[in-house]
């Protein structure tokens, strides 16, 4: 008989301001955001512009709006043809932007201006877009490649900005199923210069190490290890802020999962209580075995497993949310 094995999409990341701008207490200007919720895991980074003096209320505009843009609207942007995939995205961050700006008196949107590179997948799907410097890298059958490379304007120190006049002619989107891919990693024009080598183009082996960090450690515990590499580390090598998000597909066999320890588990399903992950694992074992998610059958495993059918309907259900069903 075949094993059973349990498997979804896990997402961390981190950003740390650079030396330059902790000597001069200024804020950090690259952030990160990341979500698993509607079937859709989100991984979001953007660099904000260092001459704009609010563009570290941009880059966190950015990743906010592409990370609920993806929860709430994946299907619709992944069916669009490229055009109208770029104009929809680039079209919405702006107008959250303009929104922003009626805060500060006398503010252009130019303040505003960032990088912005993100990685949405559902099911067995992905988007990737890119605007500006930073690299997005992929792992496929456990090697590191680049997915998409920095662009840069006229001269080597300037880029391309979400900001600027008809943006989305500079949005890069890839859209695809996820085939080998078990894994992707963002990272800003900081990060990169410790992971990226622009003469080769391709990545450091530490870029795989690190997102193998997340396939066995809680998200949390592998947001810290993230953060104290980029201050401790990272960072040290260039003047500028550094920020890295990760999204690693996450799968082990039942049997060994069920011997992982109870924080991990409690991470990986979401779940706070020991009970309820007993409970958990106990119901997707049952789903699985019967193949098919119907309230009939479901009332079957609640039987079979002997709980009520109103906590085997909770667990199914937040198991579809969160991509492990």
């Amino acid at each position: 008989m075949e094993k059973l094995e349990i498997g979804r999409w896990k997402v961390a990341g981190a950003s740390v301001e650079g030396l330059s701008h902790e000597k001069d207490s200024t804020p950090c200007q690259d952030k990160v955001a990341m979500a698993v919720d509607n079937r859709t895991a989100v991984i979001a980074l953007a660099d904000g512009a260092g001459s704009c003096k609010l563009s570290h209320y941009g880059a966190e505009i950015v990743v906010n709006k592409v990370k609920t843009m993806f929860i709430d609207s994946f299907d619709r942007v992944y069916n669009m043809d490229a055009k109208s995939a770029a104009r929809y995205i680039i079209s919405n961050i702006v107008s959250e932007l303009r929104e922003k700006l009626k805060e500060f008196e006398g503010a252009v949107l130019k303040d505003f201006s960032s990088t912005m590179l993100f990685v949405a997948v559902k099911d067995d799907r992905f988007i990737a877009g890119h605007v500006g410097d930073g690299v997005i890298g992929y792992i496929s059958k456990d090697q590191a490649k680049v997915l998409s490379e920095p662009e840069n304007g006229e001269f080597s120190n300037s880029t391309f900005f979400v900001t600027m006049d008809n943006s989305e002619r500079y949005l890069r989107l890839s859209r695809g199923t996820i085939g080998n891919a078990s894994g992707f990693l963002l990272m800003s024009d900081g990060t990169g210069s410790s992971f990226y080598d622009k003469k080769t183009r391709t990545l450091a082996p530490a870029s795989n190490a690190v997102l193998g960090w997340l396939d066995e450690n809680s998200a949390l515990d592998v947001n810290k290890a993230i953060e104290k590499n980029l201050r401790e580390l990272i960072r040290m090598k260039t003047n500028d802020d550094c920020s890295m998000a990760i999204m690693v597909l996450c799968k082990k066999n039942l049997d060994e999962f069920r011997d992982r320890d109870i924080e991990f588990k409690k991470d990986f399903l979401e779940l706070s209580d020991d009970r309820a992950v007993e409970n958990c694992i106990k119901v997707y074992e049952a789903v699985k075995k019967n193949r098919i998610i119907k309230k009939t059958t479901l009332r079957r495993v609640a039987k079979s497993i002997r709980l009520s059918k109103k906590i085997v309907f909770r667990h199914v259900k937040r198991m579809v949310n969160i991509g492990i069903l």
